[in-house]
């Protein structure tokens, strides 16, 4: 799944944004016998696991050299 986190520092400075690729390992259990509980989670839905890992974009003067030494090298 891939997510974007926006934080904002203190002072009223602008939104950083930083972009998020998570993870996810999930299992279905015994849903709540509970019925509070049993509402909000009718299937017994679980999180296992869960990973974080910000996402690395490719620099786009560095997408562009590829294309040009590919598109010279076909010639």
């Amino acid at each position: 799944m891939r997510y974007v986190k926006a934080t904002r520092p203190s002072g009223g400075a602008e939104e950083q944004l930083t972009h998020w690729i998570a993870t996810v390992q999930y299992s279905y259990g015994q849903p709540a016998t509970d019925p509070k509980v049993r509402r909000w989670n009718p299937l017994g839905f679980k999180i296992v696991e869960f990973r974080a890992e910000p996402e690395v974009l490719a620099a786009p003067e560095a997408a562009g050299t590829a294309s040009v030494a590919a598109t010279g090298a076909r010639q």
